[in-house]
Order: C-alpha cells, then sequence, then structure tokens
C-alpha cells in the first residue's frame, strides 16, 4: 500500500472493494477494506507500532493483528483508539448490506491439539 514516496507497506492480507464496472480506467486502488498482519517475533513490533498506524491514518477501515503463537486476533478501526481482541472467533462484513464473514480460531488457527499428560 502506497503511503507516501518514502513509504510503501505490503500487508500479508489486504482486502479491496470490487469495482462495479469491468472496464475503470487504471487508477490507484483506494485503500483496503480491511488489512491483516500476522505476528512474528521479528515482525510484531513493526507490525504493531508502525505500521497499523499508518494503515489506519492513510484510510484502511480496519486492521487486524494476528497473533498465531497465542491464537488471537486483535481488531482495530478508525472509529475506535482501543483494539477489541477475539479469541473464538471473529465476525467481519464491508457493510451491513453483505452478510458477515465469520473465522473460528480453529480454521483460522489450526484445532488445539489435546495436552498429553507425562507418561513414564
Amino acid at each position: 500500500m502506497y503511503i507516501s514516496e518514502t513509504t510503501w507497506l505490503e500487508p500479508d492480507i489486504a482486502v479491496y472493494s470490487s469495482p462495479e464496472f469491468d472496464e475503470l480506467p487504471w487508477q490507484p486502488p483506494p485503500p483496503p477494506l480491511l488489512v491483516v498482519e500476522v505476528l512474528s517475533r521479528s515482525t510484531q513490533r513493526r507490525d504493531r507500532h508502525r505500521k497499523r498506524p499508518a494503515y489506519l491514518s492513510h484510510g484502511v477501515g480496519e486492521v487486524w493483528l494476528v497473533d498465531k503463537r497465542s491464537r488471537f486476533i486483535e481488531r482495530w478501526t478508525v472509529a475506535s483508539e482501543l483494539t477489541k481482541t477475539y479469541v473464538g472467533s471473529v465476525r467481519w462484513s464491508p457493510s451491513a448490506d453483505y452478510p458477515p464473514l465469520v473465522i473460528t480460531a480453529d480454521e483460522l488457527f489450526g484445532p488445539v491439539s489435546p495436552v498429553r499428560p507425562d507418561t513414564p
């Protein structure tokens, strides 16, 4: 995503609205409706403190920070300075006109492995 002449951010996933018509003249795309960053030990500081605020201040509607180790999603929007954290599932829709996409933690992260007691 183009931020400025010196800043280009590439999200792990970006969801854009689909154009109304098949043949539109070329132009830079509008900001994504949703950006998803998958946190890792090497990127979590940059994703959380640099990229997230840059996305939101440049028109992205919503930013998800996905932590696969802890199995949660932090959901950030322009409308709220505080995050909402989702553990079991998350629902998203680009507008009230569309049915929501519902993603469960097991679908996103895989099923939780049963904890086996130590055996001698």
